[in-house]
């Protein structure tokens, strides 16, 4: 669903927790091999614990598209109207091409981390591991359904997008965070940026998608990144359709 906005370049969205739809398997993926060889057990548990996130849960994206941008070659910097971001060579190289761009924040709201610090309360670590990692994938899908948007609005120009990056990977530092909050609101997604550049919800993600008839999308943008120990590393549901 997106809201009407005084700005054309400028979109909402919102979904269920039935639209996203989490299943056990999507969670199942991510826990350590060397603690997944009992996959049954913790396909129940994992199904119990998903029962307690309400199918009308609500999780917010917002997005805006700026075509007022220049590149600064020797660099790797991006200037959107007038805000300069220090991007890293690798995902500088990858938008680079690009005639548009779109920032957007998307967030799954606070009920995982509410539940995961109940649990933890409670002792039950497991429980309270298996329902961050089940924040973590909802957000994912939230930003990979939202950049869907944003992908199908190129199309329809004539162009393509590059799948989404955000601050932390493929070496873009996170204080960048700060930028991208000073051309999106938050308000609608009802995200905060705190003094250290952590946004609240946890369970949000801020990012930006390159559009151009010349840039690749990449399914798979691992081999960019150099965090070799990264538990989502390889993990298709990063670009769910």
């Amino acid at each position: 669903m997106s809201p009407d906005s005084p700005n054309q370049n400028e979109f909402f969205y919102s979904y269920s927790a039935d639209e996203l739809d989490i299943i056990p398997e999507d969670i199942i993926q991510l826990v350590n091999a060397d603690y997944r060889a009992d996959s049954d057990a913790y396909f129940s548990i994992i199904a119990e614990l998903l029962e307690l996130i309400p199918p009308n849960h609500e999780y917010r994206s917002e997005m805006k598209l700026f075509s007022n941008i220049s590149f600064m070659n020797d660099y790797f910097k991006l200037k959107v109207e007038n805000i300069v971001f220090s991007l890293s060579e690798v995902l500088y190289k990858d938008i680079s091409e690009s005639v548009m761009v779109s920032f957007f924040v998307c967030t799954a709201g606070d009920i995982f981390t509410d539940i995961s610090m109940e649990f933890s309360r409670k002792e039950e670590y497991l429980k309270a591991y298996l329902v961050d990692l089940a924040g973590n994938i909802a957000v994912g899908k939230l930003a990979s359904r939202a950049t869907g948007n944003i992908m199908e609005k190129a199309g329809k120009m004539g162009m393509k997008a590059t799948n989404y990056y955000c601050p932390g990977n493929c070496g873009w530092d996170l204080n960048e965070q700060r930028r991208i909050f000073k051309l999106l609101s938050g308000e609608f997604a009802g995200v905060r940026l705190n003094d250290n550049n952590m946004m609240s919800p946890m369970k949000s993600i801020s990012g930006l998608i390159g559009i151009g008839r010349n840039i690749i999308f990449r399914e798979n943008t691992c081999e960019l990144c150099s965090n070799k120990s990264c538990i989502y590393r390889d993990i298709s549901y990063r670009r769910i359709k």
